[in-house]
């Protein structure tokens, strides 16, 4: 299924460090209609396309406007198990359905790879996500370096 609820435990992260961009899709799952009605407005039924893709609505810096990504459902699995129990090698759902890949996918064709989803802002990928430039942030500075996921 594409959906199976959507809700924000239903990501969990795989094999690549965007712990940044699963916890930013774990926001915006909180908002169910928004996941169905914008990010994914060509496909608000819970079935899945003939044709296997899907149209994903991502905000465009440069032009200053949602932009459609259209990505397939062929997702990349982990080699070692393909045969027996293939798993999906990144974005991982905790449910039965695939909207958490076709996002993570669609963000890969945006950044051009899935290697330079390693590393980012979650703030950015909310924009990129909502299309709303405005925000604030508030953080604390600290003398004591912090580990990136």
């Amino acid at each position: 299924m594409l959906f199976d609820g959507i809700e924000p435990n239903d990501v969990a992260q795989g094999k690549i460090a965007n712990c940044w961009l699963m916890a930013a899709v774990s926001a915006v799952a909180e908002f169910s209609d928004f996941v169905r009605n914008s990010l994914f407005s060509s496909h608000p039924e819970n079935s899945l396309p003939p044709d296997c893709k899907y149209t994903i609505q991502l905000y465009d810096f440069k032009q200053k406007k949602m932009t459609p990504i259209t990505v397939d459902d062929y997702i990349p699995v982990d080699e070692h198990d393909w045969l027996y129990n293939p798993q999906p090698l990144f974005a991982q759902s905790n449910g039965n359905e695939i909207y958490i890949n076709i996002i993570e996918k669609a963000f890969a064709k945006y950044a051009g790879s899935y290697s330079n989803l390693i590393k980012g802002s979650i703030v950015k990928a909310l924009i990129i996500m909502s299309g709303c430039e405005e925000n604030i942030i508030w953080s604390i500075k600290t003398k004591q370096s912090r580990a990136d996921c």
